[in-house]
């Protein structure tokens, strides 16, 4: 539970978030949006803790080179378990950019739902009207990672490896 032991969700967290992870031999398996032989790693850890609250998942490159970055959820920590279909979640896609340095955000996430202070821009359900986009982790789930490539290809130098972020806040 959390330090008060009261109920804060969705409104407020009890200690900030920031995960950072080098993606260099952490695979999915495949191309596409599934698993297959995965290395994939965990990037958030919710299960000892009430739950998280990502407020933005990025990729910044270091290479010229664009890579595909995709992101589940399960509710283990040992193994991403590709046969669990159950409990393994395909969460999103981050592809990297090609200039060393670049931040892509993860824009396929959905609306938050905790309340943000905002001015509103332009029409409703936009970024642009101050309705943000997060991803809430539960109680017992964990965030993996890894590079959407066959299990079989070569594993990412660690000085040009793209590194993966999350940020937000633990309940």
């Amino acid at each position: 539970m959390a330090a008060t032991s009261t109920n804060k969700q969705p409104l407020l967290i009890d200690r900030p978030l920031h995960a950072l992870a080098t993606i260099s031999s952490q695979k999915t398996g495949n191309t596409g949006y599934w698993l297959s032989n995965n290395s994939c790693s965990v990037l958030v850890d919710c299960t000892q803790n009430d739950g998280a609250l990502i407020e933005d998942l990025y990729v910044i490159a270091r290479e010229a080179t664009s890579h595909k970055i995709s992101f589940f959820m399960s509710n283990t920590t040992d193994v991403l378990r590709e046969s669990d279909t159950t409990n393994v979640v395909y969460v999103t896609q981050v592809e990297s950019g090609t200039t060393p340095g670049a931040i892509v955000h993860a824009e396929n996430l959905p609306f938050g739902v905790a309340p943000y202070p905002t001015v509103p821009l332009a029409s409703d359900n936009t970024r642009e009207a101050g309705q943000f986009k997060s991803l809430y982790i539960p109680k017992g789930k964990v965030l993996w990672v890894g590079r959407a490539v066959a299990s079989t290809e070569a594993n990412l130098d660690f000085t040009t490896a793209p590194v993966v972020g999350a940020q937000g806040g633990f309940y």
